[in-house]
This record gives structure tokens, C-alpha cells and sequence, in this order.
């Protein structure tokens, strides 16, 4: 078994037995021997070490959308997963147990328990166009679609109409497309000419919004970042709404809403349960008509 199957076997146990009801599953289907081999190659451990906190990370994300973690939040996973490494190729038949325990524990304190399941959606493109109140013919190119999905639906459709566009996604495959975290991605100066984010970042930041200070923090930083990357007449467009920003952007920032379809904007209710002045039920136009 090379370290990488050998990762995913010890990944996929931890994992089933944290969702066990009862904290309890069987160990991984890796010999003692085997991974006793690996504890004792320092270079090997550590790898692995943090190729199963970078899997956990992965699989959080998976469960949930909306997870964010600081650098010292995931940098504590490493140590903990070696401990769990440690103990499985010296006391597998406690290690299991041992380690939801104190898994458990880095959760409550990072994230306040393990998050619910809100996996991603992707929307037909038709449909977020619609929603959007965009045409293609009238993207200004290079166009840019964050959270684009793991199909890309939309980046596709776009360049089925010859406009040149590309997508962002930590799960996005294929070509024109970039497996990556929009809040690591270089946006440059003065890129793009449009940049479409439904249901997508501006939601993420919104649920930020309300949450850890840090994770707002960097998703206000990102957004100017996004801005700036626009050429002059360039556009950021996206849905829901993010008033608590658009209102405070400067002169050279031209900002058009027009209302989310009922249905839509119900979806939204949360927002209006935690602050009610805060109208979100917008899709947002945000274009740059000076160079800066």
C-alpha cells in the first residue's frame, strides 16, 4: 500500500467514526506493521500527517459550503492527525476512540461542533443569467464566474457563444477552469471584464457577515481585490445583495440592484431573522466606470 492509499484508508475510518452515532467504527484496514513503517520515516510521517488534516479540511468544505478556517485553525489539525497516526500504530484498538475525542474538541472550539450538511448547488446557466439580468452578447470579456462548480455550467455556455470566460472553484475540473479558493485567487489589476457570482461568493460573505470577524475580514479584502481587477466599464455582478459594502464603496463604484424573483428572495429569510433593516433580496451590479 503506498502513503497515498494508505491516506485515504485512514481518512475514510476517522471520518466514519466521527459521524458513528456512538463515536465507534473499525479501525482503518492498514496493517500495524505498515503503519509502524511510516511513524518511523520522519519525512513520510509528516506528509501524511498533513495530508489528512488538508482531507479533512476538503471533506468539512464538502459537508458544508459555508466552513472557514483560519491558518491556525487547520495548522492545529497536523499535530492533532500525527497524534492519531502515533496512536494508531502503537495502540490501534484505543486510537479511534481517542482521536473523535479529541477531534470533537478542536470542532466546539473552531467551529462550534461539527457543521450541518449544506452542500454546494449549481444553477443551470440560463437560469443564473436570468436571475442575474445579464445577456451574453453584452459581457464585456474576459468574464469570470466565481463558485462556478464543479461543471462549470456556466463558463461553458459562454464560450459555446464564443465569449471568452473562465471559472473558479475548489472542485471545478476541466479546461478554463482554475481548482482553487476565490479568497487565494489572484484577481490582478484592471483583468476582467466582468465578474458573476450567483448564489456564490456574496453568500459566503453574507453568512461571514454574521460570523467569525476574520472570515468577514478577508471576504471584505477579496471583494475590493475583485474590484480592482476589473478594466474601466468592467462589472462585478452577483446575488444576493451585500448593502453593508456597496454602500461604503467610493465614487469611481457605479451600484444598480434590481429585486430577486420571490421564491428567491424568500430563501433569504434567515438574513431578515438576524438583522431586519438589512435588505439582501438583490441582484447587484457593481461597475468600475473609472480607471482608478
Amino acid at each position: 500500500m503506498d502513503d497515498a492509499a494508505l491516506v485515504e484508508a485512514v481518512h475514510g475510518a476517522l471520518v466514519a467514526a466521527l459521524l458513528a452515532e456512538n463515536g465507534q467504527a473499525a479501525r482503518p484496514a492498514v496493517e500495524t506493521a505498515t503503519l509502524r513503517a511510516l511513524v518511523a520515516d520522519r519525512a513520510r510521517f509528516t506528509r501524511a500527517s498533513a495530508e489528512l488534516a488538508r482531507a479533512f479540511v476538503a471533506w468539512l468544505r464538502a459537508r458544508n459550503q459555508f466552513v472557514f478556517l483560519t491558518t491556525e485553525e487547520k495548522a492545529a489539525l497536523v499535530p492533532l492527525f500525527a497524534r492519531s497516526l502515533r496512536a494508531l500504530a502503537d495502540a490501534p484498538g484505543e486510537a479511534v476512540a481517542d482521536h473523535v475525542r479529541r477531534l470533537g474538541a478542536w470542532l466546539r472550539a473552531a467551529l462550534g461542533g461539527l457543521p450541518p450538511e449544506v452542500p454546494s448547488a449549481e444553477y443551470l446557466a440560463e437560469l443564473q443569467l436570468e436571475l442575474l439580468g445579464l445577456r451574453p452578447e453584452a459581457l464585456v470579456p474576459p468574464v469570470l464566474d466565481l463558485g462556478c462548480g464543479r461543471s462549470a455550467h456556466l463558463v461553458r455556455h459562454l464560450r459555446d457563444q464564443g465569449v471568452e470566460a473562465y471559472g473558479v472553484d475548489p472542485q471545478a475540473e476541466g479546461s478554463f477552469v482554475v481548482g482553487g479558493d476565490w479568497l487565494a485567487f489572484d484577481y490582478g489589476r484592471a483583468r476582467w471584464g466582468t465578474v458573476i457570482s450567483h448564489q456564490g461568493f456574496s453568500l459566503h460573505f453574507l453568512h461571514h457577515h454574521f460570523g467569525k470577524a476574520e472570515a468577514a475580514r478577508r471576504y471584505g479584502v477579496v471583494y475590493m481585490a475583485i474590484l480592482d481587477g476589473l478594466v474601466p466599464g468592467g462589472s462585478f455582478v452577483y446575488a444576493p445583495a451585500l448593502p453593508f459594502i456597496e454602500a461604503l464603496l467610493p465614487a469611481e463604484y457605479e451600484v444598480v440592484r434590481r429585486p430577486l424573483p420571490a421564491e428567491l428572495a424568500e430563501s433569504l429569510a434567515w438574513v431578515r431573522e438576524r438583522d431586519p433593516d438589512l435588505d439582501v433580496a438583490h441582484a447587484t451590479r457593481v461597475r468600475r466606470t473609472t480607471p482608478g
